[in-house]
């Protein structure tokens, strides 16, 4: 079928063709091409590798972006939904973007078959179709980054940063290219049930991209097609992602162990501000464009009449956050215990009790503290994201220094992962001691404490 001189050199498994041959759908020039390489032809050589690594791919994703169950999960090049639908089995609320109807059909597919609900979406990585502060993480999975040319694939890296919220992280994995280059082959091929892919593939130094002609024989069909995709050097990736705004970079392998030469893959997860929606502000007032004073603090006193809207905004966010602990249909959010507690608090002159007041003057969240322990803290679901509730923080403690304590103290739910790391990352540690909270199925409380002699 073949002339002789044409050499096959047939990589040890399907793991080190992925190494070898990056199947991003690219071509040199203003057209991508994506239904040549992402095609029925892609599932049917690639597929059952695919499956039966996808399971240890999801763990892998899972813990190095340390997700939790209710966390907003966009899957940018989703394919075939192999790891977003697995992520929602796990309660991850996942949305899905591809560029290839074919694999969004499937993926919807695998979706219901599993029985759970993944938004999938058509559109381009270059210009999503989604707010600001959208997405709590945002996975970028097996070679699925560097389609385009240098201009356009930082507009992906740019586009990822504004949809994702302050303290948002996006995971890129692709091939780690100081560990590929020593042992490229010049040909690598497939073969399932008699059929044939052949790659062959050649890297570009002055460009950085593996460019790659593919031959597919299935069938007594022959078909011909060349694809590139843009390869990288940690530090290359690292400094991209910076310049795309993200504050630090982690260059790990699929063990979370710090990138290494010979690391089979590379694993970037960039790591967005935690006060990214007050940067502007405050390097305005470090500039001294805006005095200090004249930023408006979000923290004012409660009022008896404001009991209800309060009640109202954290009964939303209960849900939303700590579904998983109590499960609404066992343990609904006990909302006139809420009410009646509040009122309490609010006539005990040894608590003080504050409204955190959003943009629009209303109220966006709550604050109750006796001492120097913070009872309650939280803030409307609708501001997640958007910096409020790190600025809300910020003047609790600096109310607590003003009153003279150089230590606070306070307990949050031991499953609830992402104020744990709301606290943690805001210097609060664990001191050791846990409780169970009275609240039925009553989870586990764990205490944390904050020096407040450090900034």
């Amino acid at each position: 079928m073949f002339p002789k001189k044409d050499r096959f050199l047939r990589p040890a498994s399907l793991w080190d063709l992925a190494e070898l041959c990056p199947y991003a759908a690219v071509v040199t020039g203003p057209v991508f091409a994506f239904s040549e390489v992402f095609d029925e032809d892609y599932l049917y050589f690639y597929g059952p590798h695919l499956e039966a690594v996808s399971d240890a791919d999801t763990e892998t994703v899972w813990r190095l972006l340390q997700l939790e169950p209710g966390m907003e999960v966009l899957d940018l090049a989703c394919g075939h939904g192999r790891i977003a639908n697995r992520l929602a089995q796990r309660g991850v609320r996942v949305t899905g973007l591809d560029a290839t109807p074919l694999f969004l059909e499937q993926a919807r597919r695998d979706a219901a078959e599993r029985g759970v609900e993944v938004d999938y979406v058509s559109g381009d990585m270059r210009s999503l179709p989604w707010p600001e502060h959208r997405f709590e993480r945002i996975i970028s999975w097996f070679t699925s980054f560097g389609y385009f040319d240098d201009t356009e694939n930082r507009k992906v890296l740019s586009e990822a940063h504004r949809v994702l919220r302050p303290a948002g992280r996006l995971l890129i994995e692709n091939n780690n290219l100081a560990d590929l280059l020593p042992r490229w082959l010049p040909a690598v091929v497939v073969e399932r049930d008699g059929d044939l892919m052949i790659d062959r593939s050649t890297f570009e130094p002055a460009t950085g991209r593996a460019v790659t002609e593919r031959t597919c024989v299935r069938d007594g069909q022959v078909r011909r097609f060349t694809f590139s995709v843009r390869m990288f050097i940690g530090v290359e990736l690292k400094d991209w992602l910076v310049a795309a705004g993200f504050e630090s970079v982690d260059l790990v392998d699929h063990e979370g162990a710090a990138l290494a030469a010979g690391s089979g893959r590379m694993v970037s997860v960039a790591h967005k501000a935690v006060f990214e929606g007050l940067t502007a502000r405050l390097k305005a007032a470090c500039s001294g464009q805006v005095k200090s004073s004249e930023m408006r603090r979000v923290l004012r006193p409660m009022r008896p009449e404001e009991i209800d809207g309060v009640v109202a905004v954290q009964e939303e966010g209960a849900v939303a956050a700590f579904g998983h602990i109590f499960p609404q249909d066992a343990h609904p959010f006990p909302r006139a215990e809420v009410r009646q507690r509040w009122a309490y608090e609010l006539s005990r002159s040894d608590v003080q009790c504050f409204v955190v007041e959003g943009p629009n003057r209303v109220v966006d969240g709550f604050v109750a503290i006796s001492g120097n322990q913070l009872l309650h803290f939280g803030t409307a679901k609708s501001t997640w994201g958007s910096g409020l509730a790190g600025q809300a923080h910020d003047e609790v403690l600096d109310h607590l220094r003003e009153q003279g304590h150089s230590r606070a103290w306070l307990s949050v739910l031991e499953q609830n992962g992402r104020a744990r790391h709301f606290y943690e990352r805001r210097g609060w540690v664990p001191t050791g001691r846990s409780i169970q909270s009275r609240f039925p199925p009553h989870p586990v409380l764990l205490g944390y404490e904050r020096d407040l002699t450090e900034p």
